[in-house]
């Protein structure tokens, strides 16, 4: 017993006690988005190799090696072009997170290796704002599958 009287409580109080918060169910929509993501990175690695868009990184492996929007971040683009190859390109961590994609290398390579990206801009504002249910997340992964199919043949 001390000079304030004897303690009352072992364990301080923390407030009303709540239970542990549900975990969400994923919608069939999220995991058709999460579907094609995969298929597009791997379309991708097919495509355009491993090597780093936007920096000298050869032959990225594991979490180093990204799906990168370029030249546009993913924010910007719109639901229909997040899930083109055309947008997209193999990125290492660094290029991909810690310096926001490096959007302005990619558009000045694209711009070299003949990319219309005016095109590409074009698309993206014409299909801003639409919609995409689910058949059109399924019409792209059997589009997907079927191109990597052609590519491991050849």
């Amino acid at each position: 017993m001390g000079i304030f009287g004897a303690k009352k409580h072992y364990m301080p109080r923390r407030g009303i006690l709540r239970k542990p918060a549900k975990r969400r169910k994923k919608t069939p929509l999220s995991k058709l988005k999460k579907r094609v993501e995969a298929l597009q990175k791997e379309l991708v690695i097919k495509l355009y190799g491993t090597d780093c868009y936007t920096c000298p990184q050869k032959n990225l492996i594991g979490a180093n090696r990204q799906l990168g929007h370029v030249p546009w971040p993913r924010s910007i683009l719109s639901n229909h072009c997040k899930f083109l190859t055309d947008f997209a390109r193999i990125q290492c961590f660094s290029c991909n997170i810690h310096r926001g994609g490096m959007g302005a290398i990619a558009f000045k390579r694209m711009v070299l290796e003949g990319v219309d990206v005016e095109a590409m801009w074009q698309l993206n504002e014409k299909t801003k704002g639409k919609v995409c249910p689910t058949i059109f997340f399924e019409q792209k992964i059997a589009t997907y599958e079927l191109k990597l199919l052609a590519l491991v043949k050849v």
